[in-house]
């Protein structure tokens, strides 16, 4: 898209915008949302690598020193990250009316090869960040953010905060933010404010948080915190994972149709919503692992019970090899092919083949109660990074599926 025909496009959304604001008194809350949104995926859709795409009023950017008419003013502007040394987004003001939104695609640790591949960031509302140089990292792959927190106005529209998305298939990818290194492989929402903390919310996949040498595996469904100091920096080690905010998450879900890879927003839905203690153990246990040498079996469950679905990942030749790999794995559980599986916990290690000469480890799952008939139980495993070793010592990455029919009586 030309200049001129985005000045077009951007004009006709403009007009749309006002339209629907003469025929009330002030913008809505809801209507800002959904105008944003609008203008973004008109005007940003050819958003390249490295590049930052103004996506709703109002930003404020400041360029890094020795670069020259920045021009990004304007919905549809497009500037390199790394001319960018802060940006500042607006929060929320139906007034005006005004939403801060910014599109960016970044390489971070993919290589040249891929170029089509790209971390997807959405800015969401009041936000201020700033570029953080760092050795060995590509442009605004470290950075210091800080975000509103509490100030979502409606239903429809999530607290201020980041949205990130990274490529399917291309195992985690690093970060540092706030002085925080993350290692991604999968959509996190995420909020700051100095003198209190880093939130990290999980909506899929899974992330590593590693702060003052302590690293946290979250995994979908679940949150974690840095604490900060006054200047935005790691000032302790990250808390244990726990179960996000429920309403906070559920609005992040309408900003997700801006990312390039479908997110389900059931799996949302199904993540904050656990079944009461959700703690592994609690339930009865079913064993999905045996399913895919027992085909065509059919299992009998109690229907109106809640169980705890167990899998068995991998297979690897040390037990340290085992540990290492639970923050690489990716297991989702689904039922009747609804994701429906929250995470409880990991079990002991265990042996595998062959000759029971490697090991693995338990992962559990909670799902809800099954209805009375037949269902389907279905556990993938995603090994991205290829931590799976067969006898001769070679690696790759795959993908593992357990199907499992249940009759549920």
């Amino acid at each position: 898209m030309n200049a001129r025909q985005r000045y077009i496009l951007f004009f006709l959304v403009t007009c749309l915008w006002v339209g629907s604001g003469l025929a009330q008194e002030s913008a809505s809350c809801p209507a800002i949302v959904s105008d944003a949104l609008a203008v973004v995926d008109s005007l940003c859709g050819e958003t390249g690598r490295n590049q930052a795409c103004y996506g709703n009023f109002t930003l404020m950017v400041e360029a890094q020193e020795g670069v020259d008419n920045l021009t990004f003013d304007t919905p549809g502007d497009m500037v390199n990250v790394a001319d960018i040394q802060s940006l500042r987004l607006t929060g929320m003001d139906e007034a005006l009316p005004e939403w801060g939104v910014a599109l960016m695609k970044l390489q971070a640790n993919l290589p040249d090869t891929l170029p089509g591949q790209n971390v997807t960031m959405l800015l969401i509302g009041d936000i201020d960040l700033r570029n953080a140089t760092a050795e060995g990292y590509s442009p605004l792959q470290a950075f210091y953010f800080s975000s509103g927190m509490g100030d979502s106005q409606c239903a429809e529209a999530p607290e201020s905060g980041i949205l990130i998305q990274t490529p399917k298939g291309q195992g985690q990818i690093a970060f540092r933010v706030n002085n925080v290194d993350i290692a991604l492989g999968s959509t996190a929402f995420l909020q700051a404010a100095a003198g209190d903390a880093l939130y990290v919310n999980l909506l899929e996949g899974q992330a590593t948080v590693t702060a003052f040498d302590e690293a946290q595996t979250v995994l979908a469904g679940e949150m974690l915190s840095v604490p900060l100091d006054a200047n935005l920096d790691a000032s302790g080690p990250p808390t244990a994972p726990s179960p996000y905010a429920e309403e906070n998450i559920k609005r992040v879900a309408g900003m997700i149709d801006s990312l390039p890879v479908t997110v389900q927003t059931n799996t949302i839905e199904t993540a904050v919503n656990p079944p009461p203690e959700s703690t592994h153990g609690a339930y009865p246990t079913f064993d999905a692992s045996a399913c895919p040498y027992e085909p065509g079996k059919v299992y009998e469950l109690e229907a109106n019970q809640a169980y705890t679905v167990s899998t068995w990942p991998g297979c690897w030749i040390t037990i340290a090899d085992a540990q290492a790999s639970k923050a690489e794995v990716s297991i989702a559980v689904t039922v009747d092919g609804v994701p429906a599986g929250t995470f409880a916990g990991f079990g002991p290690v265990g042996h595998c083949a062959p000759a029971d000469g490697g090991y693995n480890f338990q992962a559990n799952f909670q799902i809800a109660p099954l209805s009375p008939g037949m269902h389907t139980i279905q556990v993938v495993h995603d090994h991205p990074g290829g931590r799976i070793y067969t006898p001769d010592g070679s690696s790759d990455a795959w993908t593992w599926v357990e199907t499992c029919t249940i009759q549920a009586e």
